[in-house]
């Protein structure tokens, strides 16, 4: 495990530059989708196909984003945590574009190529997908360096809204009648334990204050 988190570490730059370029064509594939849409006739089914696991990728990619904490959290497996550490922000990034492209092929692409408003449908039944999706945006734009020093410690509280991602997503994927919220609610239950752990932790090892000693009366 440390041989791998070495070289994982000695090639960090080309790997995220890998990432880069894996976001530059979930976007391209995206734009092509619109684009392409009405001349697709024949394949038409494989843009359901595309959608539907891309929306399990991204499930997938944000519970590896929130796998660190947890496990540092209640303190094992150090070193899977310190391997997921070296790419956490780009599997979170990746996630996004996962969400979108899930977004744009199961529903978007189809509106926009045929000139209807996307709009209509978050308010007939994508209520929560549309509040993860959100959600995923602002974590998106602040996932930087920029926004970490602006934002300063509020930029950890605002990385913890994904667990209202989480919930919805379980909303979300419940009512689309597919068995992965059962492991998204596994994961979110495993979460609140390991906060539970470290409160436990921190308040039996706090170092108690010492008592002022009062003068005594004569």
């Amino acid at each position: 495990m440390k041989q791998l988190y070495l070289l994982l570490a000695r090639n960090q730059k080309i790997i995220k530059k890998l990432f880069v370029l894996t976001y530059l064509i979930l976007i391209a594939i995206y734009f092509v989708g619109i684009w392409q849409y009405d001349n697709l006739n024949p394949i038409r089914g494989l843009y359901n196909n595309i959608g539907r696991k891309s929306g399990q990728i991204s499930t997938v990619l944000l519970l590896i984003t929130l796998l660190p904490g947890m496990l540092k959290r209640i303190n094992i497996l150090g070193k899977i945590e310190s391997i997921l550490m070296l790419f956490r922000r780009q599997f979170g990034v990746l996630s996004f574009f996962m969400a979108t492209t899930h977004l744009g092929y199961m529903s978007w692409i189809r509106k926009v190529a045929s000139g209807e408003n996307p709009i209509d449908s978050i308010f007939k039944y994508q209520e929560a997908g549309f509040v993860a999706m959100a959600i995923f945006f602002v974590l998106w734009i602040t996932s930087n360096d920029f926004s970490m020093d602006v934002l300063g410690k509020w930029w950890k509280y605002l990385q913890r809204t994904s667990y209202f991602a989480v919930i919805a997503l379980i909303l979300h994927i419940f009512a689309a009648g597919s068995k992965l919220w059962m492991i998204l609610l596994f994961f979110l239950v495993a979460e609140a334990f390991s906060w539970s752990i470290l409160l436990i932790r921190n308040k039996n090892t706090a170092v108690p204050k010492k008592k002022t000693k009062r003068s005594k009366k004569k």
